[in-house]
């Protein structure tokens, strides 16, 4: 359980801006405090997505099942989240969520990601979207979005950052058809956490999406996105397929010429007579030239040899 310390009426839970998922609960000892999760396992809880403003939250454990432990345990002293910068008056602050904890990525990889595959399906430049926050192992986004002209807009004029939400949310609502929902990042949102609108005191609520905002979404981006990214890996894959194929193709060039070359140079030595500065550079380079044949008759060759130390003699010469 968990209560917000300093809130007026120390009543956590009421209203919409409660976090979702989070019920209040009248404890014995008055209210305000909000269930966190039930029948937790294992030695610690990490309560995502609280955020706590200071002077912080108090937390506490009601044991489950145990005789003689029937009432929750004292309050725990306050804990504050470390805060943000508060947003620009241009701009809304809110949070997405994905399927799963992102722990073998790079957060700072993962936001750049998020951020132009975000502006790119609302049509708006990616300095407009900012991400502000990753954390719980990337599993949350805290993103800024500033208020923005969006390409195909027609008229030209700024579409307000609350607009630019609920376009967002409309979006997460039809994900799976979406440009967005075929992107690196956004495939992976979590379409029933939706667009948590993150309001001044910490708490979240969820975007509403009006019907002219619903007709605005309606005419973004459906074909697959490609991120900035994602292009840059591609380009470079195929200039380095290319550099390895022309280095390849040049190799096998130059073995062929050097092979034409030697083919061309025996021709040419084919046929002339030799002299004596040929046997010369025979005998110095150690090269044995063969003996060439006689006008009109049979090459010479040597001897063979019978048994070792005997020379035979071959009757046909």
């Amino acid at each position: 359980w968990v209560r917000r310390e300093g809130v007026e009426g120390n009543n956590a839970g009421a209203g919409p801006g409660a976090v979702p998922g989070v019920g209040a609960l009248a404890a014995e000892d008055g209210a305000g405090w909000e269930e966190l999760a039930s029948d937790v396992e294992g030695g610690g809880y990490e309560a995502f997505p609280l955020r706590c403003l200071p002077p912080g939250c108090a937390f506490r454990v009601h044991p489950i099942g145990l005789r003689g432990l029937n009432r929750p345990s004292a309050p725990s002293a306050p804990a504050a989240s470390l805060p943000l910068p508060p947003p620009h008056l241009n701009a809304v602050r809110v949070e997405l969520r994905l399927a799963k904890p992102q722990s073998w990525r790079d957060l700072s990889h993962l936001s750049v990601l998020a951020a132009a595959e975000i502006a790119a399906q609302l049509r708006i430049d990616s300095a407009h979207v900012e991400v502000r926050e990753a954390y719980g192992r990337g599993q949350y986004l805290v993103i800024d979005l500033y208020g923005a002209a969006q390409a195909g807009g027609g008229t030209g004029q700024v579409t307000p950052a609350r607009l630019l939400a609920e376009q967002l949310q409309a979006v997460l609502d039809g994900l799976r058809g979406s440009a967005l929902g075929a992107a690196e990042v956004g495939r992976d949102l979590d379409v029933s956490y939706g667009v948590q609108l993150l309001l001044d005191d910490g708490r979240l609520t969820r975007v509403r999406v009006s019907e002219a905002s619903r007709h605005s979404a309606a005419r973004l981006p459906r074909a697959p996105l490609v991120s900035p990214q994602a292009t840059a890996a591609a380009s470079f894959t195929l200039v380095v397929g290319v550099s390895l194929l022309a280095f390849f193709f040049s190799g096998t060039c130059l073995r062929q010429a050097v092979k034409v070359a030697r083919l061309r140079s025996a021709q040419t030595g084919y046929g002339r007579v030799a002299t004596a500065l040929d046997a010369q550079d025979g005998a110095t380079t150690g090269r044995v030239r063969p003996k060439r044949a006689a006008p009109g008759g049979r090459g010479t060759r040597p001897p063979p040899r019978g048994r070792e130390g005997h020379t035979t003699l071959d009757l046909d010469e």
